[in-house]
């Protein structure tokens, strides 16, 4: 028998880590479907047995050794008070949220054709030709996809435009939430270890995932 319990009345958010976990990976394990079952709520949980054991697909002591293995990664956490979905209307919340991904205040996010749908810090004629350059990079990074993950074992989540020192001036990150694919664009130091990252992926992941 599992030595492990759920505690009773603690809510549960994904943490930056887990979202970027959540949005990147491409294998539908169910460490992801879990992530994928929290950001689907109006609020940030308190987990019950049953909704783990339907997300993760698992029986009990698996989904809660599983539960034990993501807080341990620091994909999830415990939160003193639960809080709501945040807003992420693309004209209104968006560009406030994309500011704070980026230590210059310059990103955006596009859709996979290369439409922009949010953007903070860039002109507009900027931000529909970065969106249009971002949709191609990825379409020539997820061809050669076995290349870099396969045969050269290269955990790349992004693309990057780099300086001759090798830093990122612009990062792009192919998002995949439900049936739905997004590019977030970055310039300068990415900041997706904040709140505005995970809180950005909740927001999506409520309005346009299904969890499985």
């Amino acid at each position: 028998m599992s030595d492990y319990r759920l505690m009773a009345d603690v809510p549960v958010c994904v943490t930056p880590s887990g979202a970027y976990h959540a949005a990147t990976a491409r294998e539908d394990d169910a460490a992801r479907r879990v992530l994928f079952g929290i950001l689907s709520q109006p609020r940030t949980p308190v987990l019950t047995l049953p909704a783990l054991v339907g997300w993760a697909g698992l029986g009990e002591e698996d989904a809660l050794a599983l539960l034990h293995r993501m807080q341990f990664l620091g994909w999830i956490a415990a939160e003193p008070v639960a809080r709501d979905v945040p807003s992420v209307h693309m004209d209104e919340d968006m560009p406030a949220l994309l500011s704070r991904m980026s230590a210059r205040k310059r990103a955006m996010l596009a859709d996979a054709e290369g439409f922009q749908l949010a953007s903070s810090g860039f002109t507009h004629e900027a931000a529909e030709q970065l969106a249009a350059l971002a949709a191609e990079l990825t379409a020539v990074h997820q061809r050669y996809h076995g290349l870099v993950h396969g045969n050269l074992r290269l955990n790349a989540g992004g693309i990057a435009l780099v300086d001759a020192a090798g830093h990122g001036q612009v990062c792009v990150w192919p998002l995949t939430l439900g049936s739905h694919s997004f590019l977030l664009i970055v310039a300068g130091v990415p900041l997706l270890h904040g709140r505005a990252f995970a809180d950005a992926i909740w927001g999506l992941a409520h309005r346009y995932a299904t969890p499985a």
